[in-house]
């Protein structure tokens, strides 16, 4: 998931500028655009779990929550970086 973000915010710049003329003005507020709905997703989400998933990792033991804590966290970076450089060997 973090890759395809990742993936999105170094790819769609470009495009915008290269193929849709956008100046940077345009981009930045393209940009908080999307920044109003990535503050509005959590809300969104916590309406729709009501805590449901919190409450099962904090039911497990302390060593279990932190693999699981590390696991998660791995795969984040790991998308992330996948993403960044999936866009740039794209662009280059």
């Amino acid at each position: 998931m973090f890759g395809a973000f990742s993936f999105f915010r170094t790819d769609v710049p470009l495009e915008l500028s290269r193929q849709h003329g956008l100046s940077q003005v345009q981009i930045g507020l393209f940009a908080l655009v999307g920044a109003m709905v990535a503050v509005a997703a959590p809300i969104a989400s916590r309406l729709a779990d009501a805590g449901h998933s919190q409450r099962a990792v904090y039911a497990l033991d302390a060593a279990s929550r932190g693999r699981l804590n590390a696991l998660y966290m791995t795969t984040i970076f790991a998308g992330g970086a996948g993403g960044f450089a999936i866009a740039s060997l794209l662009y280059a």
